[in-house]
């Protein structure tokens, strides 16, 4: 492993923020070609005040 690259895949997906493929409850960053180490908690939407959480 050359240290910049977890698991590579094919994939046709563009980088971005993916739910982890290890099962891990966060998100794992990948980078086009691989899944990378980086990882990130998964964020909740901001309810708007007085409890709305719809997209109105």
């Amino acid at each position: 492993m050359n240290g910049s690259s977890f698991m590579k895949v094919e994939s046709r997906e563009p980088a971005g923020w993916y739910d982890d493929p290890h099962g891990t409850g966060m998100q794992r960053w990948f980078d086009g070609t691989a899944w990378t180490q980086v990882v990130r908690e998964v964020s909740t939407p901001r309810k708007k005040p007085g409890g709305c959480s719809c997209a109105c």
